[in-house]
């Protein structure tokens, strides 16, 4: 018999032996605590959002190709309204409860503004970008009633790469416009609003290695986080990098003080809003693992999303659930609570909901091989 089958038979005489249809013992399984969960036949996409009025926004990545859009449920998850736009990625509400909505077309970045029923009031393309590859665009809502949206350009598609921010005002009509190009390939891993109408931003950079001619190049060259803070007008207030012993990536938020946090691998470092550090946690497993989520809370601390793991037979998944981890305003944990729907599953986004709780984006996976199916999970107020 050939190898190739007696491997694939193994396999599935061990899948029947340890099903992986849920998670056992060995992986918690907390009571879920949620007020409802939604699942979904088609992808949806990582973003999450509270509107004002208490119901959600997120993006929906239809399958089969059938495309992108927004779509808006009530506080009980039922559906309100969904919009289609080509390529959405992200999506922020303003002052005003209307929306704005980003994402590529085309590999240019597209920026559209909604009225709160989804109904598409205006659309327009940023071609100063270039062409426009991974990561998509990021867009947030500043204090000051304007939206800025980040745009990684790589128009020769030869890594080297720049970061775009342009700020524009409900119209859509261009505030200031600012290129951030410090390394030879510059991506933006976060971006948070200030107090000021400015954004704080965090990236990450590379100096590649050259060898002979400068197209011979290999990632074995410096690799640099830096973290900036543009005032409202654009200007640079300050612009630093990180110490190499501070992080290796990050996930970005914005603090209730004016300043920022960043999640890195099992760490959390605070920052002042002139960039100064106040303070460096680290943590144990499963607070802020290499995919954990880090969120600031309303009134106060944060929140970090993130996935267990662990392994079963033939380097399969055996089980995997959400953890959220609440911490205080110091980084201390006050509470961590594991979310099991009875199926592996990861963390896609989540986001602290204005009664306590937290709305979460996951994926599970049913059976040995099972596809993926994507849910929203509403839990409740209780800590985290």
């Amino acid at each position: 018999m050939n190898i190739t089958i007696k491997v694939l038979l193994a396999s599935i005489a061990m899948a029947a032996l340890f099903p992986l249809t849920g998670c056992n013992e060995e992986c918690g399984g907390a009571a879920l605590g949620g007020t409802w969960e939604k699942d979904f036949d088609q992808s949806i996409g990582y973003a999450i959002l509270q509107s004002a009025d208490g119901g959600f926004l997120y993006v929906n990545y239809g399958s089969f190709g059938t495309g992108t859009s927004l779509s808006k449920i009530d506080s009980a998850g039922e559906d309100v309204w969904s919009t289609a736009l080509s390529g959405l990625s992200t999506v922020v509400e303003d002052v005003d409860g209307g929306l704005f909505a980003a994402g590529s077309r085309d590999y240019v970045a597209q920026v559209s503004r909604l009225d709160s029923g989804g109904g598409i009031l205006w659309s327009r393309t940023f071609e100063e970008s270039g062409e426009l590859a991974y990561p998509a665009p990021k867009l947030v809502a500043t204090s000051d009633g304007n939206v800025v949206v980040t745009m990684y350009s790589d128009p020769e598609q030869n890594g080297n790469g720049s970061i775009h921010v342009v700020k524009f005002d409900r119209d859509g009509t261009t505030i200031w416009t600012r290129v951030l190009d410090f390394t030879d390939d510059d991506y933006l891993e976060g971006v948070v609003p200030t107090e000021d109408g400015g954004v704080t931003l965090l990236m990450r950079g590379f100096d590649y290695a050259k060898q002979g001619d400068s197209s011979k190049r290999t990632p074995a060259g410096n690799r640099t986080m830096r973290l900036l803070r543009l005032a409202g007008d654009g200007a640079e207030e300050w612009n630093f990098v990180l110490p190499d012993d501070t992080l290796t990536g990050g996930s970005l938020a914005a603090t209730n003080d004016g300043g920022s946090a960043i999640l890195g691998y099992r760490r959390l470092v605070r920052f002042d809003t002139r960039g100064e550090i106040l303070w460096d946690k680290a943590y144990e497993p499963t607070v802020a693992d290499a995919s954990g989520l880090l969120r600031a809370v309303p009134g106060g601390g944060f929140a970090v999303g993130s996935s267990t793991y662990v392994e079963g037979p033939f380097f399969t998944q055996r089980c995997g659930n959400v953890v959220l981890t609440r911490l205080d305003e110091n980084g201390d944990i006050t509470g961590e609570r594991e979310y099991d729907t009875g199926a592996i599953e990861y963390l896609l986004n989540f986001a602290p909901t204005s009664d306590g709780g937290n709305i979460i984006v996951g994926q599970k996976r049913l059976g040995f091989g099972g596809f993926g199916k994507m849910y929203l999970l509403k839990v409740d107020g209780e800590q985290p």
